[in-house]
């Protein structure tokens, strides 16, 4: 290579230009090039954040809500009856009354009922024994919601 071809400017490549090389190290960046260059990196930034932030929010928006344990649910029913206690009590409970249905101790479901009233907390009522037993049947053996139907025709 001659002198003088090594001194001559390269021509620019899609509107840039080679960095010239020295010791300390390569040219800086046309600034105009530059800003345009962080502008057009900070707007795709900013779309991509916007982007997973929505693809985020319709995740969890569409994900099946979370479900506590069995013994959980069963407690927030009864709260919805107005049957408080200890939680640990009441599911002990409830899962008793399937246990004495599946064994046969409790033939029907008045039967259950009065199984139920004076194991619940003092002043709950007879509507409130029942509804315990239709959460009870509900969370722990819904195979005998047959015992609800008969006791709601036989009424």
């Amino acid at each position: 290579m001659s002198p003088s071809s090594q001194s001559r400017p390269r021509a620019p490549v899609d509107g840039l230009r080679f960095a010239q090389v020295s010791a300390l190290g390569p040219a800086p960046p046309h600034p105009a090039k530059e800003a345009h260059l962080s502008r057009r990196g900070y707007t795709a930034l900013m779309k991509s954040t916007t982007l997973a932030a929505a693809v985020l929010g319709v995740a969890v928006a569409l994900a099946a809500p979370a479900h506590a344990d069995p013994d959980t649910d069963f407690a927030r029913e009864l709260h919805t009856y107005g049957i408080y206690g200890p939680r640990d009590y009441n599911a002990w409970l409830g899962k008793i009354v399937c246990e004495r249905l599946d064994k046969g101790l409790d033939g029907d479901a008045a039967k259950s009922v009065r199984f139920i009233t004076p194991n619940l907390q003092k002043g709950s009522t007879q509507v409130q024994a029942w509804q315990f037993l239709g959460a009870s049947i509900n969370t722990y053996c819904p195979d005998k919601r047959p015992v609800l139907e008969r006791a709601a025709q036989n009424g």
